[in-house]
């Protein structure tokens, strides 16, 4: 049994989804974890007031930061995140607004 679970590799990331999580809203800026390797990936953030793209390219880890220098998400509005990277993998975040008793300033 022990070497049935060496063979998922020395750092797990065989059986580890790539995920997105939301670091800030303003402005925007989005860490994604359990990509492969120093892979291109192309970051969209989107809600209804507009949408913006990013490229980068994950760490030997598999980690990147992607930051929208001129994009922010609203609180009140629901953000759409989706990295696909070059290699094959993908990871969509969604972060849907709290329920509000006031109108979001926009």
């Amino acid at each position: 049994m022990a070497a049935a679970a060496g063979t998922a590799g020395a750092d797990g990331s065989a059986a580890t989804k790539p995920v997105l999580q939301l670091v800030q809203r303003a402005p925007l800026k989005i860490r994604g974890l359990h990509f492969k390797a120093r892979e291109r990936v192309r970051v969209t953030a989107s809600t209804t007031s507009g949408h913006a793209i990013v490229i980068t390219r994950s760490t030997r880890l598999g980690r990147f930061v992607a930051f929208f220098s001129h994009f922010s998400a609203a609180a009140c509005l629901r953000l759409v995140v989706t990295a696909v990277g070059a290699k094959g993998d993908r990871a969509k975040l969604v972060v849907n607004p709290p329920p509000m008793t006031i109108p979001c300033p926009l």
